[in-house]
C-alpha cells in the first residue's frame, strides 16, 4: 500500500491551507505597479520584503543600476544551492478602456485573481514566496540552500535582473526553478534563441511621378524581408534528449490552436513553431514625403532561432538572404542563444514528480518559442526548469488573470520539488514515464 512521505504531506497541506494567503499576496503584488518601461519595481520589492520579514525571513535588495532593484532571500546552508526565481516587472497595461476591469485592481472574482502581471508573473512570485515560508519551517531538514530571487528587468531582456545577479551576486547555483507561466500543468526545459536584426536599405531619390528614375529603399527592404522569410520553411530536428518534450509541445500547441480557433496553415505552423525559424517585421521606417522616392529605409526584424542552431549561424543565413538584394545591409543588434536543460536532470525530475503528485496528473515537459531568464542560468552551467501558475495565453494580454487553483497548486509543487531535490534526491525520469 502506498504511503505518503512527510514531504508530500507537507506540500499537499500547504496547497490546501495557504490558498487565502497566496491569493492575498498575489493580489497585493498586482496592485504594486511595476510596468516596464519604465521598470521601477520598488513598490513590489516593499510588498515582498515586508511579507517575508513578517515571517522571519530576511531579504537583501540589490540595485543593478538605473533603479533596477532585485530582492534575494535565503534559507538553509551549504550545497546544493537551489534558486527559485521570478520577475517583478510587467509589460505596460496599455489603454485601460480595453480592459473589462481596472488593470491593477488585484480583485479576486470567480476563482481568478485579476490584473496585469497575474499570469506573468506575479503569481509565480507569490507562490514561491509562500513556498519559501513553508520550507523555512522545516529548514533543519534541508541538505542545502534555497535562494529566492525576485528580479527586475525581465520584460526588457533581464540584463539588470537575473543576468546581473548571476554575474555579481549569486554563486553558481546547482539548480533553478523559474516561475514563468506554464499553467501549472507543464514544465518547460528549453527555449528558442533570439536574433535581433536591423535591415538598412540604401536607394536613390526621384520625383514620385517618375519612380522609375529612382531606387525605392522601402521596396528593397520589403524584398529582403520576403527573402529572409524563406527560413520559416526549414525544420530543425530536436536534440535526442528533447524528442519527447517536442512531441508534448506539438500536442500542447495543437490544443492551443483549438482553444484560439486557429485552423489551416496557421495551426500547422503554430504546431511546429519550436522546430522552425520565425521572422517578425516589428518596425519599419523610411521615406519623408509621399511624392518622393525614399532613398533610406530601416527595418527591425525579430528572428527566433530553433534549438540546434547558433545565433551566429542564423545571422549568417539571414545576412546572405537579405544582402542578396542590392542596396540592403544586415546588422546583428541583439542575441540570445537557444538553450535547454535535459529532462533527466534532477531538478527537472523533481518538478515532474512533485507536479504529478500534487495535481494527480501532469502534462510533462515542453519547449518555449520565446526566451526567458533561464538563458542566464543555463549559460552559467545551472540546470534550469520553468514551472509557474500563470497561463501563457493570458500573459501580455488585456484582462489578464490567474486561476486560484493553479496558484494554490503551484505552492505545493514548489514545496515538494524543493524538498525532493534537497533532501532525498530525485528519482530517475525513466521511472516516471
Amino acid at each position: 500500500m502506498y504511503s505518503m512521505s512527510w514531504a508530500e504531506e507537507l506540500a499537499l497541506k500547504a496547497s490546501r491551507e495557504r490558498e487565502a494567503e497566496v491569493v492575498e499576496l498575489c493580489s497585493n503584488l498586482i496592485k504594486a505597479r511595476s510596468e516596464n518601461p519604465p521598470g521601477d519595481v520598488s513598490a513590489v520589492v516593499e510588498v515582498l520584503r515586508k511579507w517575508l520579514g513578517d515571517r522571519g525571513i530576511d531579504s537583501e535588495v540589490h540595485d543593478a543600476g538605473e533603479g533596477r532593484l532585485n530582492l534575494v532571500s535565503r534559507i538553509g546552508s551549504g550545497r546544493p544551492l537551489l534558486v527559485m526565481n521570478s520577475h517583478m516587472d510587467v509589460v505596460p497595461a496599455g489603454d485601460p478602456s480595453g480592459w473589462s476591469f481596472p488593470p491593477f485592481c488585484g480583485d479576486v472574482k470567480d476563482g481568478k485573481v485579476l490584473g496585469r502581471g497575474a499570469a506573468d508573473t506575479k503569481s509565480g512570485l507569490a507562490a514561491m514566496a509562500v513556498a519559501l515560508d513553508v520550507l523555512s519551517d522545516v529548514e533543519e531538514k534541508l541538505r542545502g540552500t534555497i535562494v529566492f530571487t525576485a528580479v527586475a528587468d525581465e520584460e526588457v531582456g533581464g540584463e539588470r535582473g537575473t543576468g546581473w545577479l548571476v554575474r555579481n551576486v549569486l554563486p553558481r547555483a546547482d539548480a533553478c526553478i523559474i516561475g514563468e507561466p506554464t499553467g501549472a500543468t507543464h514544465a518547460v526545459v528549453g527555449e528558442k534563441g533570439i536574433c535581433g536584426l536591423d535591415l538598412l536599405g540604401a536607394g536613390r531619390t526621384a520625383h514620385g511621378s517618375t519612380p522609375m528614375l529612382g531606387k525605392n529603399a522601402v521596396e528593397l527592404v520589403f524584398e529582403a524581408v520576403e527573402r529572409v522569410k524563406e527560413l520559416q520553411s526549414r525544420l530543425v530536428p530536436p536534440p535526442s534528449a528533447l524528442e519527447e518534450a517536442y512531441e508534448n509541445t506539438r500536442r500542447f500547441l495543437r490544443e492551443t490552436a483549438g482553444k484560439l480557433g486557429i485552423t489551416g496553415l496557421d495551426a500547422e505552423r503554430l504546431e511546429r513553431v519550436c522546430e522552425t525559424y520565425t521572422v517578425n517585421l516589428g518596425i519599419i521606417e523610411g521615406g519623408f514625403k509621399r511624392n518622393v522616392v525614399p532613398d533610406r529605409c530601416r527595418a527591425e526584424l525579430d528572428v527566433r532561432v530553433p534549438i540546434g542552431v547558433s545565433v551566429e549561424e542564423a545571422f549568417q543565413e539571414v545576412k546572405k538572404l537579405a544582402e542578396a538584394v542590392e542596396g540592403v545591409t544586415c546588422k546583428l543588434v541583439a542575441r540570445s542563444e537557444p538553450n535547454y536543460t535535459p529532462p533527466s536532470e534532477q531538478i527537472c525530475v523533481a518538478v515532474y514528480e512533485a507536479a504529478s503528485k500534487v495535481l494527480g496528473r501532469f502534462g510533462g515537459f515542453i519547449v518555449y518559442s520565446g526566451a526567458t531568464d533561464a538563458r542566464f542560468l543555463r549559460a552559467a552551467g545551472t540546470p534550469t526548469v520553468i514551472y509557474g501558475p500563470g497561463d501563457h495565453l493570458k500573459a501580455h494580454v488585456q484582462d489578464e488573470y490567474v486561476e486560484v487553483w493553479r496558484l494554490r497548486a503551484s505552492v505545493g509543487v514548489y514545496v515538494l520539488a524543493s524538498l525532493t531535490y534537497l533532501t532525498r534526491g530525485a528519482v530517475s525520469y525513466t521511472h516516471l514515464t
